[in-house]
């Protein structure tokens, strides 16, 4: 769902009129006498207008449209050995993610966390072929979809793979985000479209690795400029599936004892507006609902003209005003998609 910008107005008046003086007559003679020709009164100084109050508030108005949102959803699941329960465990409980987005145009794809340059598993960042298909990406018209995703996220490599070959160990999901994009006229061509936001969901018992050949961690803000630099217009959330920090129980329960605490995976969701949910969850399909839900409500949506002071916020939705919303950068973003013809005002203070 889109909105369309309607009016965006500030005007400001200023007319001020000056006194009128006249000069008097001078003496005219006629037959020897004096006529005085009186001087004709001045009117009453016109009154002076002074500019109206000044509006402190910028101020935006839009009416919603029935429109259908667009979501691009990348999924980056560790493919390492260690991950093999986790991967049905996602793939069976999806379309708690999925249902969520029945009325948005959701288009998915997968790749994985290894961009080892060595290992034939490292795709670095290519998205994977659905199994059974030639296709790359699957969206709620896909016939069967939940099948394919369940078949896919389930990697042969982390199941059955040679000792000596098989997936890298050094899990670098952001990395691979980036390298997804960077795909995106080659072999993730189409994938990335138009007018759709990203959302990016990590399955991983790791944290951000360094790379194998002596390259530092991938941070959030790496991922974060890469994305901005492609798509300036567009917007990207990040959730993961992970061993959240504290979680010491969690921890211990990692029958590899491999695992360790997703810190930088959760600075990555956080400070996009995403979520995170555990790893450790026996059904994770309360977690991939909450996940769905927040990547809903980031679609619900008008983009204002100027970056706000989220404090300053005031929202009327159809003259009353509305309080279940949330300010992100320039975004004001809605519990619910308010129905089509809505008329939005929004005021607000410039950020500093």
């Amino acid at each position: 769902m889109k909105i369309l910008i309607l009016i965006l107005t500030s005007l400001y008046l200023l007319v001020a009129c000056s006194e009128v003086e006249f000069s008097p007559l001078p003496l005219v003679e006629q037959n020897t006498q004096q006529v005085i020709i009186p001087t004709i009164p001045p009117e009453e100084p016109s009154v002076v207008i002074g500019p109206p109050p000044v509006l402190e508030k910028l101020s935006d108005h839009f009416v919603q449209e029935d429109y259908e949102a667009k979501l691009d959803v990348l999924v980056v699941v560790d493919n390492s050995t260690s991950m093999e329960a986790e991967q049905t465990k996602l793939g069976s409980r999806m379309e708690k993610f999925t249902a969520q987005l029945k009325d948005i145009d959701w288009n998915l794809g997968i790749t994985t966390t290894d961009v080892s340059k060595s290992s034939p598993h490292g795709i670095r960042g290519s998205l994977v072929k659905f199994k059974g298909t030639k296709n790359r990406s699957i969206n709620k018209k896909t016939k069967d979809f939940k099948k394919l995703f369940l078949n896919t996220v389930q990697r042969e490599e982390t199941s059955d793979c040679d000792p000596a070959d098989c997936p890298s160990s050094r899990e670098r999901p952001l990395g691979a985000s980036i390298m997804a994009m960077d795909k995106s006229n080659g072999d993730n061509k189409g994938f990335f479209r138009d007018e759709a936001d990203l959302a990016i969901v990590i399955l991983s018992d790791e944290d951000e690795t360094e790379s194998s050949w002596g390259g530092s961690k991938t941070k959030p803000s790496d991922v974060i400029n890469k994305f901005k630099s492609k798509w300036p217009e567009k917007d990207l959330t990040a959730y993961a599936v992970v061993i959240q920090p504290g979680d010491s129980a969690c921890l211990k329960s990692q029958e590899t004892g491999e695992g360790v605490y997703a810190n930088i995976i959760t600075d990555f969701t956080e400070v996009t507006g995403g979520t995170t949910s555990s790893i450790c969850d026996t059904d994770y399909g309360s977690g991939l609902k909450k996940i769905g839900e927040n990547a809903r409500r980031l679609l619900n949506f008008v983009h204002l003209s100027t970056l706000p002071n989220p404090e300053s916020v005031t929202v009327y939705l159809n003259g009353r005003k509305e309080l279940n919303f949330k300010v992100k950068e320039q975004r004001v973003i809605f519990d619910q998609a308010p129905a089509a013809g809505s008329l939005i005002d929004i005021y607000y203070d410039e950020a500093d």
